[in-house]
C-alpha cells in the first residue's frame, strides 16, 4: 500500500494489519537546468517492488528528496522525522537510501536503515535483486531474526 494513493476509508480498513513503514530517501541533484534523477529512479523502484511484494503489512510513505546543500541540516531533519515515526504505534521502520546518505540515518530501536548502491548503470535486474534482499530483510525483522545486514549483501 502506498500512502500517496490511499484514501482515509481504505486506511481505516487496513490499519490493524500494517505494522511496518517504509521511507525512501534520495538526493536530488540540480545543476543549471539539469535534474539528475538516477538516485530517485533506483530508490523508488526498490521501494515500490518491496511494497508490492509485502502489501498488507507494509505502508510505503512518500519519499524525502534531499537537495545536497547542508548535510547537517538534512541529518537533523531526517533524525526528527525518524524520531516522530518511532513515537507512532508501528513496529518497524525501514529507511531506503543511497549508500552515500547512510550516515544521515542510523539503525536504532525500531529503525532499520537499508543503503543501496546507486550508480547510473544500474540495471532492472540489479534493482530486482536489491528489492529481493530488502524484502527478505523485512520478513526477517517480522520473524524476529537478528538483522546484521546493515549493508553489503545488496551489492
Amino acid at each position: 500500500m502506498q500512502l500517496t494513493t490511499m484514501h482515509q476509508e481504505e486506511w481505516t480498513k487496513v490499519a490493524p494489519y500494517v505494522d511496518t513503514l517504509c521511507l525512501p530517501v534520495y538526493r536530488l541533484f540540480l545543476s543549471e537546468k539539469q535534474i539528475h534523477l538516477e538516485e530517485r529512479r533506483i530508490v523508488e523502484a526498490v521501494a515500490e517492488r518491496v511494497e508490492r511484494a509485502l502489501t498488507g503489512r507494509l505502508l510505503l510513505l512518500p519519499a524525502i528528496a534531499y537537495e545536497g546543500g547542508d548535510r547537517e541540516a538534512f541529518r537533523a531533519y531526517l533524525s526528527s522525522v525518524l524520531a516522530e515515526l518511532v513515537r507512532s504505534a508501528f513496529h518497524h521502520f525501514v529507511v531506503i537510501l543511497p549508500e552515500e546518505l547512510a550516515e544521515a540515518a542510523e539503525d536504532r530501536g525500531k529503525i532499520t536503515v537499508h543503503p543501496l548502491p546507486v550508480r547510473e548503470e544500474a540495471t532492472e535486474e540489479e534493482i530486482d535483486e536489491w528489492a529481493e534482499v530488502l524484502q527478505e530483510r523485512i520478513v526477517g525483522l517480522w520473524q524476529g531474526v537478528s538483522d546484521e545486514n546493515a549493508s553489503g549483501e545488496e551489492s
